[in-house]
């Protein structure tokens, strides 16, 4: 596959003086920029994307004065001065983090209220990025410690500053994409009567394990389940019940390599062909994120190309089956942004972002019957000047 793509350090520098700037814009004094790492790539964004750092340590509740802030770690950053990264273990990768000062504490918490009177910041209006992270245990002490100073959520500078991706953002997101289409591909290659979900899925993930991606989950349906995104729990895969020719079998296969998410689905039928109504059950999602993505180009809304999915399901009569109460309940928009995470915009009504050359997206259809099954199509493609390109190519139909 060649050497490993990578995001210079002067990026991240750049995107530090940038978050400062934004936020002395906004009148704030500093940022409290917080992430979660541990094995986890759900609550990994912030922290990563301003200083390359993650926590390599699972998340354990504090037990003070032992420690605190587990698998979490802090940026505390002055709209005016240099940024401190705070960590919660001294084996950081020191060779990779792109903030000159960083200090360890075991009481990161602590440590944070520290740094922030330090910099002079214990007075002042502080903004915090991450607050779907930051615990409100954390919360808690952090005002007890820090009483005068004032706080309110700012997720957006990071969140408008991490939409359009830089030319190495894309070089990793590029090499993502590849290696989630072959991984799916290899799992509907192996999807036949006789193997279990768990078994199927195993295919695949050995190939995202090889190729250095963190799996964030694998939601499988099959057969009478089949109308479920994910039927399965824990895990998100069936180990006991074997598919039977003729049975629908779809997934969604998440992962993070570098840090940087592919999202995408495929659907099949294992052992035969599709009857006439499976196989137009297989043909809407494709035919439906299609037509979505045809639509996508620099300059239109979030919402505009929403319709034109709304629009699709109407000529088609799926809005019958939605009406029903099957199809669509679990999630309503035709797609999102992707990058560290799932990010806005969405592709649904009230969502006005314009569609900009850089973001890159998923567009996203799963149709659902309880008394027929189920089947899904996801791709992820980058918005270019003229329209996109798709990254996810595996192939479409496989039935």
């Amino acid at each position: 596959m060649g050497s490993e793509p990578s995001i210079p350090k002067e990026e991240f520098k750049q995107r530090q003086v940038t978050a400062a700037r934004e936020a002395g814009a906004r009148g704030l004094d500093g940022l409290l920029v917080w992430s979660r790492g541990g094995s986890t790539v759900d609550r990994h964004a912030n922290v990563l994307y301003l200083a390359n750092h993650y926590s390599q340590f699972p998340f354990i509740p504090d037990f003070p004065p032992h420690w605190t802030g587990r698998a979490h770690s802090c940026v505390v950053m002055p709209s005016s001065g240099e940024p401190t990264l705070l960590v919660d273990l001294q084996y950081y990768r020191e060779d990779l983090v792109a903030v000159d000062d960083v200090r360890m504490a075991f009481d990161l918490v602590g440590l944070v209220a520290e740094v922030v009177k330090e910099k002079g910041l214990a007075r002042g209006r502080l903004g915090i990025v991450g607050a779907d992270v930051l615990p409100y245990s954390f919360f808690t002490q952090l005002r007890t410690a820090l009483p005068d100073a004032q706080f309110e959520e700012a997720d957006d500078i990071l969140g408008r500053m991490r939409m359009i991706k830089s030319p190495a953002e894309l070089e990793i997101i590029r090499r993502s994409c590849e290696i989630g289409s072959r991984a799916i591909s290899t799992i509907m290659e192996n999807a036949a009567p006789g193997k279990t979900e768990a078994e199927i899925a195993s295919t695949g993930v050995a190939e995202l394990v090889a190729s250095g991606v963190a799996i964030y989950s694998v939601p499988v349906s099959s057969g009478p389940n089949s109308w479920a995104y994910g039927y399965a729990r824990l895990p998100t895969y069936d180990h006991t019940r074997k598919l039977e020719k003729g049975d629908i079998f779809h997934l969604d296969l998440i992962g993070a390599y570098q840090g940087y998410y592919f999202d995408l689905s495929r659907s099949t039928v294992v052992g035969s062909a599709p009857t006439e109504e499976q196989r137009r059950t297989l043909d809407l999602p494709v035919e439906c994120v299609t037509r979505v993505i045809d639509a996508i180009k620099p300059g239109v809304t979030a919402e505009q190309v929403a319709a034109v999915g709304q629009s699709y399901l109407e000529e088609v009569g799926e809005l019958k089956t939605v009406a029903a109460g099957d199809a669509r309940k679990g999630f309503t928009a035709f797609g999102h942004s992707l990058g560290l995470m799932w990010e806005g915009p969405w592709f649904m009504k009230g969502d006005s972002t314009v569609i900009q050359p850089g973001m890159y997206l998923a567009v996203e259809y799963r149709t659902s019957r309880r008394d027929f099954g189920g089947a899904q199509f996801e791709e992820n493609f980058v918005v270019t000047d003229t329209g996109v390109e798709i990254l996810t190519n595996a192939r479409e139909r496989w039935w």
